[in-house]
């Protein structure tokens, strides 16, 4: 089973890759950890103005969220890859998923209240609708660690 598990660095999104590396190990199967950047996402009060590329930028975020990840995958024995994009979060997550053949998207959801729920509510259902392949969302609360 491949499973593909988008990350934004949040204790959410690390939950979810802990629920999938239980799942790869009961299943031996493996995960593609996804962490989608957009303008929405980027904070680019920090950088200089001669390196306002956006997408260097977004590939740095990338790289330090997915980082932490896969982490927690090779620490559970879990073969994972990582993969940085740049685009609409729900179409973007839905696509990779398309692309690497997962059979399956897993993501946590941050529970922040009505206005929070909305918003990522709108990212979950919008990957909903695109995915072809199941999508598990798994509800915030508690620690990741």
């Amino acid at each position: 089973m491949k499973l593909l598990v988008a990350v934004d660095g949040s204790a959410a999104s690390l939950r979810a890759v802990e629920f999938a590396t239980r799942l790869a190990q009961a299943t031996s199967g493996s995960l593609v950890l996804l962490n989608v950047q957009n303008r929405g996402t980027l904070d680019l009060s920090d950088i200089d103005a001669g390196e306002r590329d956006e997408r260097a930028v977004a590939a740095a975020a990338s790289d330090r969220i997915l980082a932490r990840a896969a982490a927690r995958c090779h620490a559970g024995g879990v073969s994972c890859v990582t993969r940085g994009a740049f685009g609409p979060l729900a179409e973007t997550i839905a696509g990779v998923a398309a692309t690497e053949h997962a059979d399956q998207i897993v993501m946590g959801t941050h529970g922040r209240g009505r206005v929070g729920a909305a918003m990522l509510g709108s990212v979950a259902q919008g990957v909903i609708h695109a995915a072809h392949v199941p999508v598990t969302l798994l509800k915030g609360g508690g620690h990741a660690g």
